[in-house]
């Protein structure tokens, strides 16, 4: 009986040794997982900018009336990332 559970402990011990992920690969799925981050950050922010001109141009268009000033696109670009954090921390 004690040959079969040191048997049993040591299986499985080795099971988990077998099925560990190492910190090499911990370390780039992490990174993987910033990078995606970062660029569906970027997506958001360009997405917001192209809205953002495309409302600029018909509101011009129909009301005669120029919105955009200095950094309106600068701003709907970071507003845009701001958008994609806010996402992300409401649906983790």
């Amino acid at each position: 009986m004690k040959k079969l559970l040191g048997i049993l402990v040591l299986g499985l011990l080795w099971c988990n040794v077998g099925i560990a992920e190492t910190s090499k690969e911990a370390a780039s799925r992490a990174l993987s997982n910033r990078l995606k981050f970062a660029l569906e950050g970027v997506v958001f922010g360009l997405i917001f900018t192209a809205i953002a001109f495309i409302f600029a141009k018909i509101i011009k268009a129909l009301f005669k009336k120029d919105i955009a000033y200095k950094n309106f696109y600068g701003h709907a670009f970071v507003a845009g990332l701001l958008l994609r954090v806010v996402i992300l921390t409401l649906f983790k």
